[in-house]
């Protein structure tokens, strides 16, 4: 009779498992009923359990159990931990898109706002004077664009030179640096044009646009000079006798008669007689023309004026002298003439002419007159 080694249950012939506990049976495992006893004696406590009904859960069978359970539990414990990191995955991926729509949200609010404040820019700011630049890359364009651009300049330009000259303020320093910078600039355009530098003309560009800018400015600013009167002084008088600016006042019957208007007779307080007065009339009146080099016919008067320091005679009529007088000094003539004519209806026995005075009375008059 064969028995289990496991269990020590009966074994029929031919069994491969044991009937009892289901071990399986080698032929080591197989002992005979004489070893019986030794054998239960050493599997005493397997005998014992099976007996108690533990159905083979202790000893060798008992931990043949015990590590499919452990093995069960780890492999739920894996399950378990794979779930539990497909969820935290789940929700970092679902974080991390909502970022990114965060992102992509504050980026687009970003943007308007961005291109609200442009816009608001651009409707306050004042309108250009010249039109926007394109962005192409075309150079026919661009040069096309160029040529709107100098077209304007020019218009610019020409509209500035209107406006200095109708304010009277070419002359002035500023206006004729810029005038002259403009000018130039707008040449190195044009040659820019005609080779079709886009290079140079995009330097030629802001240089072209503040010069033209501080040229307006310039014109704005000057101030109209202060029109010189023909005559204007005896420095700068036209055709005036260079020796008169240096002669002295005491050499002049009237030393600004060139300058200011008499409007009143200016010999009327001097302690003088009328005769002297009426001489002294016709010295100032013809003083006027010798200022320019004038020729006198009468002798008198040559001999008079040629005594004086400053007068040279350069042959010119009276006549022709004329024309070269300012508004100021024509009306000293006129105002002189009436004078002379005031005292010449007083004067008793005389003739009242230019002629009937010597040089030396005339020298005389002008010596003592004071």
């Amino acid at each position: 009779m064969a028995y289990c080694r496991n269990c020590g249950g009966k074994l029929g012939e031919g069994d491969s498992f044991c009937t009892s506990c289901g071990a399986k049976v080698d032929l080591t495992d197989i002992i005979s009923g004489d070893n019986k006893q030794i054998q239960m004696e050493q599997t005493g406590n397997n005998y014992s359990n099976y007996s108690n009904g533990n159905n083979g859960n202790s000893g060798t069978g008992g931990k043949g159990g015990n590590e499919k359970t452990l093995l069960a539990v780890i492999v739920a414990c894996i399950f378990l931990v794979g779930i539990i990191a497909a969820v935290v995955a789940a929700v970092f991926i679902y974080n991390g898109n909502k970022k990114e729509e965060a992102v992509e949200k504050t980026v687009e609010v970003t943007t308007e706002e961005t291109t609200v404040e442009e816009t608001t820019t651009v409707e306050v700011t004042t309108v250009p004077q010249t039109t926007k630049e394109p962005v192409t890359e075309n150079k026919a364009e661009k040069i096309g664009f160029a040529k709107e651009l100098y077209k304007q300049y020019k218009k610019r330009f020409s509209s500035a030179n209107k406006n200095a000259t109708r304010k009277g303020v070419t002359g002035n320093k500023k206006v004729k640096k810029y005038k002259k910078k403009v000018s130039k600039l707008l040449d190195y355009y044009d040659d820019a044009l005609i080779s079709g530098n886009l290079k140079k003309l995009s330097k030629l560009k802001p240089k072209l646009e503040k010069n033209i800018k501080r040229y307006g400015i310039s014109i704005s600013k000057a101030k109209k000079p202060v029109k010189k009167k023909k005559s204007g002084s005896r420095s700068g008088g036209v055709s005036m006798l260079p020796s008169v600016r240096n002669a002295s006042y005491l050499e002049f019957a009237i030393s600004d008669s060139d300058l200011y208007e008499c409007r009143v007779d200016p010999f009327a307080e001097l302690p003088i007689s009328d005769v002297d007065r009426y001489a002294l009339c016709i010295i100032a009146r013809n003083e006027i023309y010798a200022r320019y080099g004038a020729h006198f016919k009468t002798a008198s008067l040559r001999g008079y004026f040629n005594s004086t320091s400053w007068y040279t005679d350069k042959g010119i009529s009276t006549a022709t002298v004329e024309g070269m007088l300012s508004s100021v000094e024509k009306k000293n003539v006129q105002n002189l003439l009436g004078w002379q004519n005031y005292y010449e209806a007083y004067l008793i026995g005389d003739t009242g002419k230019a002629a009937d005075f010597s040089a030396s009375d005339y020298i005389n008059v002008m010596r003592y007159r004071y």
